[in-house]
């Protein structure tokens, strides 16, 4: 699923990716967990990208919605997503 993900974000949603936190950035799925206590997926990534000034305009709510896009793709259920993000400039 990982790899899945990894792949929707930094090729099917490439385009949106670039405007949103400029041209080369991607982003690396770290784990993708369920967390059985609280009945949600809690997923773990890494934006590397190349523009500050758009990333002071859409901060991680671009990542977040893209990952909830991606979703739709892969034919999970909406279901609660927690989402830990580091940010790192290439």
């Amino acid at each position: 699923m990982k790899k899945c993900l990894y792949v929707l974000l930094n090729t099917t949603f490439k385009n949106e990716l670039e405007l949103l936190y400029g041209k080369g950035s991607i982003v690396e799925i770290t784990d993708i967990i369920y967390s059985t206590n609280a009945k949600h997926l809690s997923v773990s990534c890494k934006l590397l990208f190349t523009d500050i000034q758009l990333f002071e305009e859409t901060n991680t709510e671009g990542v977040e919605f893209l990952i909830k896009e991606c979703w739709n793709y892969l034919g999970i259920e909406q279901s609660k997503i927690s989402l830990t993000m580091s940010v790192d400039i290439i």
